[in-house]
């Protein structure tokens, strides 16, 4: 594990307190111990530290990539339910879920997903999640794969998310 070495000098008295900051903690256990030099005739003293680390809201999404099977153009696939999952400690609040690049608007975003709650009505609650629906619609002219983003606004620590979309026109027999 890393270590590092903090040396502080504080004025006599019955206490001195202060404060140890460790950045880029994640919510695993920690531990860390204090060893504070004196000239009192106990010697010196040995502390130990532990704790867990709060991570905030975070989030994960289910499928990813979002892949749909091949689609005749000009029609519309049936929707693929997407999982948004809180997975921090605090409650995730989206402010934006949208569809982002070249061939963006030939997939469907509905943010109130069937079978369970929707993304957009409240903060997603820590080991909660929320429903989209995504659908393929391929232009009559679509062929090959077709690609877009599906990009996450909100108040997890890595925000925005993006997750790759994306669908193959078939080919006509």
């Amino acid at each position: 594990g890393a270590s590092c070495t903090i040396t502080a000098s504080f004025a006599p008295g019955p206490s001195s307190p202060f404060c140890i900051a460790l950045p880029g903690c994640d919510v695993t256990n920690r531990s860390a111990s204090i060893l504070v030099a004196n000239n009192a005739t106990e010697g010196a003293v040995f502390i130990s530290l532990g704790g867990t680390a709060a991570i905030g809201p975070a989030m994960n999404v289910s499928p990813n990539p979002i892949v749909f099977p091949a689609q005749q153009a000009a029609t519309s696939s049936s929707p693929l339910y997407v999982q948004v999952g809180s997975t921090g400690d605090a409650p995730v609040l989206f402010s934006s879920i949208a569809l982002s690049g070249a061939n963006a608007s030939d997939f469907q975003l509905t943010l109130t997903g069937v079978g369970g709650p929707d993304c957009v009505t409240n903060p997603v609650q820590p080991g909660t999640y929320c429903n989209l629906d995504v659908t393929f619609s391929p232009p009559a002219n679509a062929t090959g794969t077709r690609t877009a983003m599906l990009v996450f606004t909100d108040t997890a620590g890595d925000s925005p998310q993006s997750v790759p979309v994306s669908g193959t026109v078939a080919t006509a027999n």
